[in-house]
């Protein structure tokens, strides 16, 4: 059986929150020398229900695999770790962005303490950052 992400629309997820990602692997067929199961995909496919539904999984992060090939897997596995990588990135961009900010309100700040301590000496004083 092909595997398959569990929802075609994806849920909007926040840039701030924490990304969580989940792989449920189900399979009927028994390995070699094992009896098949009779529930295993229904009770991955009943899981990420519960996952999604209750325990607030994003549906486009929430990932159903049923009798999946190796290479399946690996190809989920690997999907999961870009998405990472590019929350990873928006992360460090934002917080990139967040230290510039708070760079520029410091600079501010401090400008309008100078203009202060300048108008109560009787001066004007043009402040400016380079």
């Amino acid at each position: 059986m092909p595997a398959r992400a569990f929802a075609d629309n994806p849920a909007p997820t926040s840039e701030a929150g924490a990304h969580t990602y989940a792989l449920i692997i189900g399979s009927n067929p028994g390995g070699e020398g094992q009896a098949n199961l009779n529930y295993a995909e229904h009770d991955a496919e009943h899981l990420a229900d519960v996952l999604t539904q209750l325990g607030h999984f994003a549906p486009a992060q929430t990932y159903v695999l049923l009798g999946p090939e190796r290479a399946s897997i690996l190809n989920a596995l690997d999907t999961i770790g870009q998405q990472l990588a590019e929350h990873r990135a928006r992360a460090e961009q934002a917080q990139r962005h967040h230290d510039r900010v708070q760079t520029n309100e410091d600079f501010v700040i401090e400008a309008f303490k100078n203009i202060e301590e300048t108008e109560q000496q009787g001066r004007f004083a043009i402040i400016s950052k380079v």
